[in-house]
């Protein structure tokens, strides 16, 4: 994911085999640091990559029928 500029947009999905059904279950898993493959590379990445990378990123999910836009959920405070 070198290749990928600072304020770039990327598609990821769920990986592992995973599906969410709404955007509340993507939210948390987003922000909790679950594992999500880039479309274009399939490599792995997670929201501590995205924000280190300064990415913008979308999410297809339910059955990649439906889209959210989780450049700005944020991680869980500890």
């Amino acid at each position: 994911m070198s290749s990928i500029q600072p304020g770039s947009w990327i598609e990821v999905v769920p990986a592992y085999g995973r599906d969410y059904k709404n955007q509340k279950e993507v939210k948390e898993a987003w922000s909790s640091g679950l594992d999500f493959q880039e479309t274009a590379t399939r490599s792995y990445i997670s929201i501590g990559e995205a924000n280190r990378m300064g990415l913008k990123t979308i999410v297809r999910y339910s059955k990649l029928q439906k889209v959210v836009d989780v450049s700005k959920v944020t991680t869980p405070k500890s």
